[in-house]
């Protein structure tokens, strides 16, 4: 038995597609775990080399941003948290607006008593002067 829906009657919620849905998905928090051997590294970057102008007064000219992996070593870790902020980079439209990808260099790095983050970092800050 079919119940037929009155002129009055609308349809409630909608259908996610795939664009939005991979975009929403973005928005989620990546947690980070440290399994068996592995240690997590709360690891600060920095990149330079590049400008973008985000309105009036100088452009940004160099950026700081910190990841938290999950690594067996302190080389991986690096490796990891460089390749998470170059993605990111891209991801975020950074890569079309100022032409390139910078080269993230390690300013510091820790080793973290805690086996679990819920959130492995993200976001970049700019700075306009040297």
């Amino acid at each position: 038995m079919t119940e037929e829906r009155s002129p009055e009657q609308k349809p409630v919620g909608s259908v996610i597609t795939g664009g939005v849905f991979r975009e929403l998905l973005r928005l989620l928090p990546r947690p980070v775990l440290a399994l068996g051997s592995n240690d997590l590294y709360c690891v600060m970057l920095h990149a330079n080399g590049f400008s973008i102008a985000f309105g009036e007064g100088a452009p940004a000219i160099g950026c700081l941003t910190t990841r938290f992996v999950s690594a067996a070593s302190v080389r991986e870790a690096e490796r990891k948290a460089c390749i998470a902020a170059e993605t990111d980079w891209r991801r975020s439209g950074f890569q079309k607006v100022s032409g390139v990808v910078p080269e993230f260099t390690v300013e510091e790095l820790n080793v973290l008593s805690v086996r679990f983050r819920r959130r492995s970092g993200g976001g970049f800050g700019f700075y306009d002067t040297p």
